[in-house]
C-alpha cells in the first residue's frame, strides 16, 4: 500500500470478498464502490464465476474491491498448484 507523504496515512484500500455463495458478496462490492460494477441480483446459481476487480475512488481514496467465486480460498487450499489464490493475488496488484 502507498502512503501520503509525511502523513503516514494510507492512500491504497484493497479488499478481497469471500465467502459463500449467493451470500451478497457482488452486492456488497457494489455497495462498496458506490455504483454497479459486479453483476448481482437473485438467482438459483452463482453469478459469479470468476474473480474480478474494480477500481475507483471513494471520498478521495482509491479503492479496489475483488469480487470472488464461492469457495474460492478454500479451493486454493485444496489445490497442490495454488492457481486460484495466485489468480487472487494477481488481481491484487
Amino acid at each position: 500500500m502507498n502512503s501520503r507523504a509525511g502523513t503516514g496515512m494510507v492512500h491504497d484500500l484493497r479488499l478481497v470478498l469471500v465467502g459463500l455463495d449467493r451470500v451478497g458478496k457482488s452486492a456488497a462490492g457494489n455497495t462498496i464502490l458506490g455504483r454497479e460494477m459486479f453483476e448481482s441480483g437473485v438467482s438459483f446459481r452463482s453469478l459469479t464465476l470468476k474473480s474480478e476487480s474494480r477500481k475507483v475512488e471513494v471520498c478521495g481514496r482509491r479503492v479496489m474491491v475483488v469480487d470472488t467465486p464461492a469457495g474460492t480460498l478454500h479451493r486454493a487450499r485444496e489445490e497442490s498448484d495454488g492457481d486460484t489464490g495466485e489468480d487472487v493475488k494477481s488481481l491484487c496488484q
